[in-house]
């Protein structure tokens, strides 16, 4: 459970800090259905609220994005 009147900065950080991850990590929450939340793609984190992307009494799973570039393409796991 976490409180979602909180910035989006500091959901991030707790959440990075109690599974741990390391700061420079990208990591994003899925909802139920799969639908990413992009969490990560917020303008201003520092400011923007976590009940304006997630909603009360939802589950959410974390995942870890890894970027790999090879060559001219990207590649992302989940």
């Amino acid at each position: 459970m976490v409180n979602l009147q909180c910035h989006i900065l500091i959901l991030t950080a707790h959440l990075k800090r109690k599974h741990q991850c390391t700061p420079e990590d990208c990591i994003n929450l899925l909802d139920e259905t799969g639908a990413l939340m992009n969490l990560s793609k917020v303008e201003n984190p520092a400011s923007e609220f976590t009940s304006k992307y997630l909603w009360e009494r939802e589950h959410y799973i974390l995942i870890r994005v890894i970027r790999k570039f090879l060559g001219k393409t990207a590649q992302f796991s989940l």
